[in-house]
């Protein structure tokens, strides 16, 4: 057995099961711990039986069971950097790296140092990637798990990154004012039905109440007490829940300048907005 022969094995079986072929070929390269390069300079080499056991296992997780290929990693990669993951955190996205990035345009315009909120952080890939990505930024990470902020401090000490985690219901524990928060909340309406993949992700981080946007609701006005005048606070939410954010937004913040920006899909999927500073929203992020 090779592994060319192990990946065509496995990708028709998956078309079978009616599972994406294109896990496959990813999944069987990681669990060969060779780099892309070596590993398809060995596509036709013979491979052990044990690691075709390990393989078999893997992959009975993901066709039968419905787990997702990274918690049966155990990572996920997110803006170039490896984040460990399980089933206490949410997987981290692609469209987030837009949000982080878009962030990071932002805190290049504004005067450091800076301190920075990520709420709700889960695994901490946002906060933990501006951290790593941006000089002068201090970075607190929050989330009502134990479990999840295990996982964030985790992630910080194989990343080597400084950062303060405190366990918080939304606000209820945070004790300052920051330059920046960025929030990615439940958004999903919690009688939306989910994919079996999905549904392995941990409930408290996927479903936001009756419309979705309830705990938006709460930390936009919470925020008032824990929002630079003239700071940013920046969200995910879902791609239909735009004009129901800005009216939210406007009725904690009224002169607050806010834009929506759009993910790789072209979907309404992330808001910013500033509730003094006019110039940072309509100069940097429009």
């Amino acid at each position: 057995m090779t592994y060319k022969m192990l990946i065509d094995q496995y990708e028709s079986l998956c078309e079978k099961e009616g599972k994406s072929i294109f896990i496959v070929r990813y999944m069987i390269m990681e669990l060969s711990n060779l780099e892309p390069h070596e590993f398809y300079m060995t596509l036709n080499n013979p491979i052990e039986e044990a690691f075709i056991e390990r393989v078999k296992h893997a992959m009975h997780q993901y066709i039968y069971d419905h787990i997702p290929v990274d918690y049966i990693l155990g990572y996920r990669y997110f803006y170039g950097h490896k984040f460990h993951v399980n089933p206490h955190v949410l997987i981290p996205r692609n469209e987030t790296e837009r949000l982080v990035e878009n962030v990071m345009l932002c805190l290049d315009q504004m005067q450091k140092p800076l301190s920075l909120l990520d709420l709700g952080t889960g695994s901490g890939c946002i906060g933990l990637t501006l951290k790593k990505e941006v000089d002068n930024v201090l970075v607190t990470l929050a989330d009502i798990s134990v479990d999840a902020l295990n996982v964030a401090k985790s992630n910080a000490e194989s990343l080597d990154i400084d950062v303060k985690l405190i366990q918080s219901d939304w606000f209820s524990n945070i004790d300052q004012v920051f330059d920046v928060i960025v929030c990615n909340p439940p958004y999903i309406p919690d009688d939306e039905t989910i994919g079996d993949t999905v549904d392995k992700e941990p409930n408290l981080a996927l479903f936001g109440g009756k419309t979705g946007l309830e705990h938006y609701e709460t930390v936009i006005a919470q925020s008032k007490a824990y929002l630079q005048p003239h700071g940013l606070m920046a969200f995910e939410h879902g791609y239909n829940q735009r004009k129901a954010l800005h009216t939210i937004i406007l009725n904690h913040y009224a002169d607050a300048s806010i834009v929506t920006l759009k993910d790789f899909e072209d979907k309404d999927r992330m808001t910013f907005f500033s509730p003094n500073n006019k110039k940072l929203i309509k100069e940097v992020l429009q």
